[in-house]
C-alpha cells in the first residue's frame, strides 16, 4: 500500500496545484455505497468551488475521477479496517506533500545562501551597499531568480500558505533590485525609503519569511531560517565626504536620493576641493506620478556663501524651465557651468519629504564647487561616469587611437563643465595639432 501510494503521488504531483485553497482530503475507502454516492457529490461541489480534493478510494471505484484532483487507491478491506487504510494513505500523502512544499523552501533557501556568500565576497572587496545594488552581476542574479520564481509560482509549485502578500513582496523586491522599477516608488510599496540598505534588508527579511512558511511541514529544516540578514550587517554604506556633508548641512537625508545618484556623488567627491556657495530650490506643480507639467514651478528656499548676494533668475520668474527642468525630468545629478557666471556647479535632485509624494522630485540643491589641483586619472574617469565612454567614442570616430591620458589635455573645469561633444572635439583638435607639429 505504501509503495503504491508513494509512486502514484511522485508520478502525479506535478499535476497537483499546491497553491489551491483549500486542499481537501476525502476519505471514501470502505464506505457504504450510499455514502460513496454522497461523497462523489461533495467532491464535485468542492471542485466547482476551486478547491483541490484528494480522494482515498477503494480499488476499482472510478466515480471520483471526473471531480478529484487526484485519487489514491487502496485495497478493499472490511469496513472496520477501512479507517486504518484511510489514515495510512492520508499520512503518506501528507508526507509527500510536505516534501513537495519543502522543495519550494529549499529553492528559496539555496538562493538566499548564494546571496549571503556573495555579500561576504563583496565585503572582502570593500564594496558598500550602493556599489552592490548597482553591480551588474548582482542585478543579473536577481533577474534570473525572479524569472524562475515567477515560473514556479505560475505553475502552482508554491502552496497557498506562502501567502499573496509574501509572494507579491518578493516579486516587487526582485524588480526593484534588478532595476526594473523606480526606486522612488519603494516607499509606496514597503513604507520605508528606498535606500540600498533598506532594499537589501527587506529582501533578506522577505526571503526568511518565505522559507519559514514553506519549512513548517518538515520540522527537521526549521533551523534554516533563523537569521535573515547575516552577511550584510558588516557592509558599510560609505556616505561620507564633502558632498554628503553639504547634504547634511541642508537637512537632506541620504534616503531622499535615488541610489545611482549616491554613487555619482561619491565618485565626484574625488575631484571637489571646496563648496564656496549653494542654493536650495523647492520644486512644485508636478503630477502625482512626479511628471512635469506646464504649471511646474521653482523657488529659492535658501542661498548661502558667495551665491547669497547674486540675483537669481528664479527670484523673478518661478516657471521651471531650461537646465533645471531637464534635471527634474531625468532625475540625474548634473555637473556643468552656470550660464551667466560660468561657475562650476553640481546640481542634485532630491526626493520630496512630503507624505504621499516621496517618489517625486521636491528639491534641487545647487552647489558651486572648486576643483582639486591634482586628481589621479582613474579618479577622473570614475567621476565622469558614462560621459567618459561618450568622449572616447567621439575621439575614436575621428580615427584617433584612444588613450586615457587624452583627458589630461582638458582643464578640470571644462572636463566637468562642457558637453562630451565639445570635449571630444577639443581632444581631437589638440591631438591632430600635436601630430602635425611632429
Amino acid at each position: 500500500c505504501y509503495k503504491t501510494i508513494s509512486s502514484d503521488f511522485v508520478e502525479d504531483k506535478k499535476h497537483i496545484d499546491l497553491s489551491a485553497e483549500p486542499l481537501i482530503i476525502v476519505c471514501a475507502a470502505g464506505a457504504r455505497p450510499a455514502v460513496v454516492g454522497d461523497l462523489v457529490k461533495d467532491t464535485a461541489i468542492f471542485r466547482a468551488h476551486k478547491a483541490a480534493p484528494i480522494v482515498i478510494a477503494d480499488e476499482g471505484e472510478d466515480r471520483f475521477r471526473p471531480y478529484a484532483t487526484h485519487v489514491l487507491y487502496v485495497p478493499r478491506v472490511s469496513e472496520h479496517l477501512a479507517p486504518i487504510l484511510n489514515t495510512l494513505a492520508g499520512h503518506i500523502w501528507g508526507y509527500h506533500a510536505a516534501l513537495a512544499i519543502h522543495d519550494g523552501s529549499r529553492f528559496i533557501y539555496r538562493f538566499r545562501e548564494e546571496l549571503r556568500k556573495d555579500f561576504r565576497d563583496y565585503s572582502k572587496r570593500e564594496l558598500d551597499m550602493y556599489d552592490i545594488i548597482m553591480e551588474p552581476t548582482f542585478r543579473e542574479k536577481i533577474a534570473r531568480f525572479y524569472y524562475e520564481f515567477r515560473a514556479r509560482k505560475m505553475a502552482g509549485k508554491f502552496p497557498a500558505a506562502l501567502g499573496l502578500m509574501t509572494a507579491t513582496d518578493l516579486s516587487l523586491l526582485f524588480k526593484y533590485l534588478a532595476g526594473r522599477l523606480p526606486v522612488s516608488d519603494f516607499k509606496i510599496d514597503f513604507g520605508k525609503e528606498g535606500s540600498a540598505r533598506n532594499m537589501i534588508d527587506t529582501l533578506f527579511a522577505s526571503l526568511g519569511e518565505a522559507i519559514n512558511v514553506l519549512s513548517r511541514p518538515v520540522d527537521a529544516i526549521k533551523h534554516q531560517a533563523k537569521t535573515v540578514t547575516v552577511g550584510t550587517s558588516r557592509i558599510a554604506d560609505r556616505t561620507e565626504g564633502i558632498l554628503f556633508e553639504a547634504l547634511t548641512h541642508h537637512a537632506i537625508e541620504i534616503s531622499r536620493l535615488v541610489n545611482r545618484n549616491v554613487i555619482v556623488l561619491r565618485n565626484l567627491q574625488a575631484i571637489v576641493q571646496a563648496i564656496p556657495g549653494s542654493i536650495l530650490y523647492r520644486i512644485s506643480g508636478l503630477t502625482a506620478l512626479g511628471e512635469l507639467t506646464d504649471q511646474a514651478t521653482i523657488e529659492v528656499m535658501k542661498k548661502e556663501g558667495i551665491l547669497a548676494p547674486i540675483p537669481s533668475r528664479v527670484e523673478t520668474d518661478t516657471h521651471l524651465k531650461g537646465t533645471k527642468r531637464i534635471i527634474v525630468r531625468q532625475g540625474n545629478v548634473y555637473t556643468g557651468k552656470g550660464r551667466k557666471d560660468d561657475r562650476s556647479i553640481i546640481v542634485i535632485p532630491v526626493l520630496s519629504d512630503v507624505p504621499g509624494a516621496s517618489h517625486t522630485i521636491g528639491q534641487l540643491l545647487l552647489l558651486n564647487i572648486t576643483f582639486r589641483e591634482t586628481v589621479p586619472l582613474a579618479a577622473k574617469i570614475r567621476a565622469m561616469g558614462g560621459k567618459y565612454e561618450h568622449i572616447k567614442n567621439i575621439v575614436q570616430e575621428n580615427s584617433i587611437v584612444w588613450k586615457d591620458g587624452h583627458l589630461d589635455i582638458v582643464p578640470m573645469c571644462d572636463l566637468f563643465g562642457r558637453s562630451a561633444e565639445k570635449i571630444g572635439e577639443l581632444i581631437v583638435s589638440r591631438v591632430n595639432k600635436t601630430n602635425k607639429s611632429k
